[in-house]
């Protein structure tokens, strides 16, 4: 095993699957909020005083029958509740075969008693890495070549780093490295080796998946450094089959 992060996103909700655990109406939410919402209002019409009137006027084709054992039971006014709680249960119990046939898979390599030691969390985390990119923790791991900690390129990239958005972020480190999270801190053993490019303001950065190394031209200035930085992130298609992005060139007025 690489204990590195798999490129993968699960909601909440599949760990605690994954463990054995009872889903809750906020664990549908997360996966299929239109029809936790609609649901949830049948459950809880009585309180709000629904009328039949009002029941009527409700878009009911967005509630399809549903079937218990050999009986099709269709939404009316009068079993909105019972119809909803039938239709949670249902729902949260969709997964289970899929569920089974997983877990048996894993338990080949990983007993399920183990499982239950981690909680949904701690599960994530240590399969998918975390979702937030720790610079600090990256910027232990990087090395220089041609440039310094101190060099004002250097601190360029930390500080542009650092302002990235969450998906920018992700971005950046598909771009370097093929993947878009950091594996735990206790996991990570790779290094990211940032190196110098020629070309100046008219070049792209370039990346290398395979090395985890990023080139990086000698910018003028920061925000010409941040707006390249930007494009090749953004505009990388080619990132995960590990190729060079285009050693583009910009004209400059």
């Amino acid at each position: 095993c690489n204990q590195m992060p798999l490129s993968l996103y699960f909601p909440h909700c599949f760990w605690k699957l994954l463990r054995g655990d009872e889903l809750t109406m906020e664990d549908v939410e997360e996966i299929d909020e239109t029809f936790m919402r609609s649901h949830q209002y049948l459950l809880q019409s009585k309180e709000e005083g629904m009328s039949e009137q009002s029941f009527d006027d409700m878009q009911l084709e967005n509630f399809a029958p549903i079937t218990v054992g050999s009986q099709l039971i269709t939404l009316s006014y009068a079993n909105r509740q019972s119809y909803a709680k039938t239709a949670f249960d249902q729902y949260i119990h969709s997964w289970d075969e899929a569920m089974k046939q997983i877990r048996c898979g894993i338990s080949q390599f990983f007993p399920d008693y183990l499982l239950r030691m981690f909680s949904p969390s701690e599960l994530d985390l240590l399969v998918c890495g975390t979702p937030k990119i720790d610079w600090d923790l990256l910027k232990e791991h990087t090395t220089y070549t041609d440039y310094s900690e101190e060099s004002q390129i250097v601190n360029w990239l930390w500080e542009i780093l650092r302002s990235l958005s969450v998906e920018d972020s992700c971005l950046f480190l598909r771009f370097v490295w093929g993947k878009s999270r950091l594996p735990h801190k206790g996991n990570f053993n790779s290094t990211l080796r940032v190196g110098s490019l020629p070309g100046g303001d008219n070049v792209l950065p370039t990346a290398s998946t395979c090395f985890f190394h990023l080139s990086i031209p000698t910018y003028s200035s920061k925000e010409i450094m941040e707006w390249r930085l930007l494009y090749a992130i953004q505009n990388c298609a080619t990132i995960d089959l590990d190729r060079n992005t285009p050693n583009f060139r910009f004209i400059m007025d």
